[in-house]
């Protein structure tokens, strides 16, 4: 009982003001899940199973393994069938059988090396690094002494290939963040071509130019563009606007118009925990934040699985247009294997536009 009004009481005097990325305790996947359904129309992700509703299971909250990484990069490159149909030549006797043919497929194509002589790591947690590392060599760069880049330190030459996702975490990396990299990958240059990884591909016969607009009509992150790629002027906003509404199962509820940025509030269906509302600020030319950021508020956790299932009680802009402020009301405290997931009470938000940090105070109510 102390500890748990010990929690109740951090809660109630905690003043939350950190803007949203991809250090947030608990992420907010909605545009991954919208990004891997893309993607799987075009054979490129796949999921791990299949939900009780239906939708495909993508696990993007979950951290891949080596082998898992490997696997999801020989498909993003459209080489699934010759994987699958390799004979086992890696050198390698961690790797289960069901992975011998891309293992086999991608230590040939030098898109992979091993631990060691004889181990592949496969059970290894793979990290951010190793995967850009993947996707640099699917590009036709090179790491080493004479290389482009070294295979423990690709940031740079990611961000300037514009496969570096400002949503992307490089300390925790997940499946999500897989799908965050390829799908930025796919407009990305192949290296001293001008042709992109989708072109190549579509040269290939990995899916046609006509099943690939129909999939991706617009570059998944034209902000992330570095040297050497085109980076549009303009409409980076209109992109953003058009990514997020697009997001598979996306119902809009409320939206807001600022000088600086635009305010949707809207709810995702199919995610494993049932409905999810979410609330963006999605910001505009001229704003001090970059044109085309996109910023998740913070909403209260309603059942232990950081998500929130009911719009705000109210919700309103400030009369000079930089303060958004909203909040929820709970008659009852919600408590999870012990975990206090939210207080009776007011929770009052309120958020500045201008940066995109948010405060919350908890007012209990009166006795």
């Amino acid at each position: 009982m102390k500890k748990l009004l010990a929690a109740g009481l951090c809660l109630t005097m905690c003043v939350w003001a950190a803007p949203l990325g991809v250090a947030a305790a608990a992420r907010d996947l909605d545009i991954e899940h919208g990004l891997a359904s893309q993607l799987k129309e075009l054979g490129l992700f796949l999921g791990v199973g299949e939900k009780e509703n239906g939708t495909t299971d993508f696990a993007l909250e979950r951290a891949p393994n080596r082998t898992e990484a490997l696997t999801m990069l020989v498909r993003a490159l459209g080489k699934e069938a010759p994987a699958q149909e390799s004979a086992k030549t890696h050198p390698f006797s961690d790797v289960p059988d069901w992975a011998d043919g891309y293992v086999s497929y991608a230590y040939t194509a030098g898109l992979t090396k091993g631990v060691s002589e004889d181990r592949f790591g496969a059970a290894d947690t793979a990290s951010a690094e190793m995967y850009l590392t993947f996707m640099l060599r699917a590009l036709g760069y090179t790491e080493g002494d004479s290389g482009d880049f070294s295979w423990d330190a690709p940031w740079t030459l990611a961000e300037e290939c514009g496969i570096l996702p400002q949503r992307m975490d490089r300390e925790s990396f997940l499946r999500a963040d897989v799908v965050d990299v390829t799908c930025a990958a796919l407009f990305a240059d192949i290296k001293g071509e001008e042709i992109t990884l989708q072109e190549k591909l579509i040269s290939e016969g990995a899916f046609t130019a006509a099943d690939f607009t129909a999939a991706f009509p617009e570059d998944s992150f034209p902000e992330e563009r570095g040297s050497g790629q085109q980076t549009p002027s303009t409409g980076a906003y209109e992109a953003a606007v058009k990514q997020v509404t697009s997001t598979v199962g996306y119902q809009e509820t409320q939206r807001l118009e600022a000088e600086v940025c635009t305010v949707l509030l809207y709810s995702n269906t199919g995610l494993p925990h049932g409905n999810s509302v979410s609330l963006r600020l999605i910001y505009k030319a001229g704003a001090a934040l970059e044109e085309g950021t996109v910023i998740s508020l913070p909403t209260p956790d309603e059942h232990g699985w950081g998500i929130t299932h009911s719009d705000p009680q109210a919700m309103d802009l400030s009369q000079d247009g930089l303060t958004l402020r909203y909040s929820y009301h709970y008659d009852e405290a919600m408590i999870n294997d012990g975990q206090v997931c939210h207080q009776a009470g007011t929770y009052q938000y309120t958020a500045d536009l201008r940066t995109g940090e948010t405060a919350l105070e908890i007012i209990p109510d009166e006795a």
